[in-house]
């Protein structure tokens, strides 16, 4: 919490006004599991999304996913943005990052399909698919999904 609050006084203009060195607390926040900071993080990531690489998305779906699963539920929102394929396809690139083997993006398709996504035809989820995208990126050593298989019986 304390990194977190050092963030926000730090990317105050009205503050420190060192924005540099205060996305350095952000992020240090974010990855010591304060979840108001995983979502200002990744709103942060995300600025010019529509032109951001495939990888830049995942990290953005990745830090939106750990702040909604730690209750920021506004979080959710955003996702719902990047996973309505008016502006790009996010799910399909992050798919094809997660077949190419990076573990971020298959922990995230895990996460997507085990959550589900709403669509016209109704909740696209498949457990199935989740436990073994996420067992791939524990494979991996992706420590996220290897905390995952071990904390979640339903898994």
């Amino acid at each position: 919490e304390a990194q977190y609050i050092m963030s926000k006084y730090y990317r105050d203009p009205n503050g420190f006004n060192q924005p540099e060195v205060g996305e350095d607390w952000l992020q240090k926040a974010a990855e010591n599991g304060n979840p108001s900071a995983q979502y200002d993080y990744a709103w942060l990531l995300s600025a010019g999304w529509y032109n951001a690489t495939s990888e830049t998305l995942s990290e953005v779906v990745y830090w939106f996913e750990k702040a909604g699963d730690g209750g920021v539920d506004r979080a959710y929102a955003n996702l719902g943005v990047f996973y309505d394929n008016t502006k790009r396809d996010v799910i399909q690139e992050i798919e094809e990052l997660a077949e190419k083997g990076d573990a971020m993006a298959q922990y995230n398709l895990g996460w997507i399909k085990g959550r589900g996504v709403l669509s016209e035809d109704g909740l696209d989820r498949d457990l199935d698919q989740a436990k073994e995208w996420i067992t791939k990126s524990a494979n991996q050593g992706f420590e996220d999904a290897v905390n995952f298989l071990k904390n979640r019986i339903n898994y």
